[in-house]
C-alpha cells in the first residue's frame, strides 16, 4: 500500500480503570521523617477491536513508601482507539507499542497528579516514558526466552 494510504488517528480516549488507596490514612499524614520512595511501573497492551482499530491501554502503578510501609497505592489505566491503516506487521506493531502510548501518557500523567492530590497528598507528577526503549527492551526479553 502506497505511503499516502496509510491512515493514522486517534478515533477515541478514554480512563479505563483508576484506583487510589492509603492503607495508613491519617497516621501516615501525622509522620514526619525521610521522604517516600516512588516507584513507577509502566505497562503497554493492546487488542484488535475491528475494521482496524486497536484499543491500547497504557497501565502505570505508583507505589509511595516511607521505610517499609506503603502510604499510597495509586494505579491508572488510560485506554485509546486508534485507527491504523494500511501499515505492515512491523510498522503497526511499533505504532501500537510506541505511537499510540506516546499519546496517552499526558492524560495517565494528569490523572495520577489529581488522585494524589485528591488522596491528599502532593502531586506526583510522573517522569516521561521512553516508550520506544521500553518495547525494545521487551522485545530483546522475549527473543532471550525463545
Amino acid at each position: 500500500m502506497a505511503e499516502a494510504d496509510k491512515q493514522f488517528s486517534i478515533r477515541r480516549v478514554y480512563l479505563k480503570d483508576a484506583s487510589f488507596e492509603s492503607p495508613l490514612t491519617p497516621a501516615v499524614f501525622l509522620k514526619r521523617g525521610s521522604e517516600p520512595k516512588i516507584e513507577m511501573l509502566v505497562r503497554v497492551a493492546h487488542a484488535a477491536a475491528g475494521d482496524d482499530r486497536y484499543e491500547v491501554v497504557v497501565t502505570s502503578t505508583i507505589t509511595a513508601k516511607l521505610e517499609d510501609q506503603v502510604m499510597f497505592l495509586c494505579e491508572v489505566a488510560q485506554a485509546g482507539i486508534f485507527l491504523c491503516k494500511g501499515y505492515g506487521e512491523a510498522e503497526l506493531e511499533d505504532l501500537l507499542n510506541i505511537a499510540c502510548p506516546v499519546q496517552l501518557f499526558p492524560y495517565v500523567r494528569t490523572e495520577v497528579a489529581h488522585l494524589t492530590v485528591v488522596g491528599g497528598f502532593p502531586p506526583v507528577v510522573l517522569a516521561p516514558v521512553d516508550f520506544q526503549q521500553m518495547y525494545a527492551a521487551s522485545k530483546r526479553a522475549a527473543a532471550g526466552k525463545a
